[in-house]
C-alpha cells in the first residue's frame, strides 16, 4: 500500500507539473490600450489592426478600451497618477510627456537616422532631448465648398482668391440676402472663429508666442497683428456681409446647402459623407494674408500613441511590440491614417493612391508641401490659449467690447498659465 501511495503521489505531482507548465505556456501577456471612442478608429483597430497583430504575436492579448471624449483626459490623468493607467494610450496633445507619464522611445526602435530617412524634414519632434512619439499623420484646415453653388455662379474654385481681400470679394458674389435675412452665406464660419483668429494672426508672419531672453515662453497677443486678424473677421460680417452673427454654424450651413464656402479641418470630408451624403462638395486651399506664408496651424498628433509609465515588466516589452506594429509599419500607418482622415507624413506613403481619391486630402497635401509657407505644428495644446481665442473673439465681435482691454486681459490670462506650466511650444520666436 505504501508503494502504491508513493506511485499515486508521483503521478499526481507529474500531472500537477504538466498542468502548471501548460498553463504557463498558454498564458498571454495583456496589453491595455485606451482611446477616445470614435466609430471609425474603433472599427479599424478591432477588425483589422488587432487581429493582424495577434496573428504575429499570439502570446499577447490587446485589451482595447474606449471612453467618451468629455471624460477621457480626466480619467486618464487619474489612472496615471495612481500608476493604474493603460500600457498604451492615444492622445493627440502632448500633456502625457509634459507630466512625465510617457516613456521615451528606445533607440533600438527609432533613431535619428531612421527619422531623417523616412520622414519629411522637420517632422522629428523631441521633448527635452528625447523622442516620445512619431508624427504619423497630419490634419489641417482648408476650404470646403458647395459645387452646385459655385457652378451656378460661374466661379472656378481655383480662383476663390489667394489673399484675404480677393477671397472676400468672391464670398460676396456667393452671398444671398433677402432684406435683412441671410438666405445663403458666401463664407459661413460661425463656430470656427477661434481657429480663424489663430490662423489669421499667424499668417502675418510671426508667432504670437515669444521665447524670452531668460528662456521662458510668453504670449504676445495685444498687438497690431491680432487686431488686423479680428478686423478682417469683423469686416466679413459688417463690410463684406458674407455671413451674419446669428447664422448657422459652418458644418450645418454647408451640409444643408445654405453656405457656398466654409473653413474646416480635414475631418470634414468624412463628416459630410456620413451626415450629408447627397451633397456634392469640393475643396480648395485657404487664402492667406498676402497670398504667401503659412496657411495656419495643423495637428500632427492625431494618430499618435504613447507607451506609458504604467507599463512594466512583460507588459512593457509587449507594449513596445504593439507600438512598433501600429507606429512604424507602412501597412498599419496607412490603415490608421485613412481611418482618421489624416495624411501620412512618412515619405513612402505620401503618394498612396487613396490620397488622390479624396479632394480634401489632396488640398491638404498641397498646403502642407507649399514651399512658400506650408503649415505649422504648434506643439502643446494650451487650454488657456484656446479659451483666450474663443472668449476674446466673442467679446469683441459679438458684444462690442473694447479691443485693447480685451486683448490685454487675455494676454495676461494666458501668461499666468505659462509662468507655472512647462508647455512644449514649438512655434516660438525670439524676443
Amino acid at each position: 500500500m505504501k508503494i502504491l501511495g508513493k506511485w499515486i503521489l508521483i503521478v499526481l505531482l507529474v500531472l500537477t507539473f504538466i498542468m502548471v507548465f501548460n498553463t504557463l505556456c498558454l498564458a498571454k501577456t495583456e496589453v491595455t490600450l485606451w482611446t477616445i471612442a470614435a466609430e471609425r478608429r474603433d472599427e479599424v483597430f478591432k477588425n483589422k489592426i488587432i487581429p493582424e497583430f495577434q496573428k504575429e504575436y499570439p502570446d499577447i492579448e490587446i485589451n482595447y478600451q474606449t471612453y467618451p471624449d468629455a471624460d477621457y483626459k480626466e480619467k486618464l490623468l487619474a489612472a496615471m497618477s495612481a500608476d493604474r493607467g493603460p500600457d498604451i494610450t492615444w492622445e493627440n496633445i502632448p500633456f502625457l510627456m509634459e507630466m512625465g507619464f510617457a516613456r521615451p522611445i528606445p533607440e533600438s526602435l527609432v533613431t535619428d537616422e531612421y527619422m531623417e530617412e523616412n520622414y519629411l524634414p522637420g517632422k522629428d519632434y523631441k521633448y527635452k532631448g528625447k523622442r516620445y512619439f512619431i508624427p504619423s499623420g497630419t490634419m489641417g484646415s482648408i476650404l470646403y465648398y458647395n459645387k452646385k453653388i459655385l457652378q451656378d455662379a460661374g466661379i472656378d474654385p481655383k480662383t476663390i482668391g489667394s489673399t484675404w481681400e480677393e477671397a472676400a470679394e468672391t464670398y460676396k458674389k456667393l452671398t444671398d440676402w433677402n432684406g435683412d435675412f441671410l438666405m445663403q452665406a458666401g463664407f459661413a464660419f460661425n463656430g470656427m472663429v477661434p481657429t480663424l483668429l489663430g490662423d489669421y494672426t499667424r499668417q502675418q508672419g510671426m508667432s504670437p508666442f515669444v521665447k524670452t531672453k531668460e528662456g521662458d515662453s510668453k504670449l504676445d497677443f495685444n498687438n497690431d497683428r491680432t487686431k488686423q486678424a479680428i478686423g478682417y473677421i469683423k469686416d466679413l460680417y459688417d463690410k463684406y456681409k458674407v455671413n451674419s452673427r446669428g447664422f448657422l454654424n459652418w458644418n450645418e450651413a454647408l451640409g444643408t446647402g445654405k453656405a457656398a464656402i466654409v473653413p474646416w479641418w480635414t475631418w470634414g470630408g468624412s463628416f459630410l459623407e456620413a451626415t450629408y451624403p447627397d451633397l456634392e462638395w469640393g475643396t480648395a486651399t485657404r487664402p492667406r494674408y498676402k497670398g504667401t506664408g503659412p496657411y495656419g496651424y495643423c495637428n500632427e498628433m492625431d494618430t499618435v500613441y504613447f507607451v506609458t509609465t504604467s507599463a512594466k515588466g512583460e507588459e512593457l516589452e509587449a507594449a513596445w511590440k504593439f507600438w512598433e506594429f501600429i507606429s512604424m509599419r507602412d501597412e498599419n500607418i496607412r490603415i490608421i491614417c485613412r481611418g482618421a482622415g489624416v495624411i501620412p507624413l512618412k515619405k513612402s506613403l505620401l503618394d498612396d493612391p487613396w490620397i488622390s481619391e479624396r479632394p480634401d486630402f489632396l488640398t491638404l497635401k498641397e498646403q502642407m508641401l507649399d514651399p512658400t509657407g506650408g503649415q505649422i505644428f504648434f506643439g502643446s495644446a494650451i487650454s488657456r490659449w484656446s479659451e483666450a481665442l474663443s472668449k476674446a473673439a466673442e467679446e469683441i465681435l459679438y458684444t462690442g467690447a473694447d479691443i485693447n482691454s480685451v486683448l490685454e486681459k487675455y494676454e495676461g490670462y494666458v501668461n499666468e498659465d505659462l509662468e507655472i506650466s512647462d508647455y512644449w511650444i514649438l512655434d516660438l520666436r525670439e524676443e
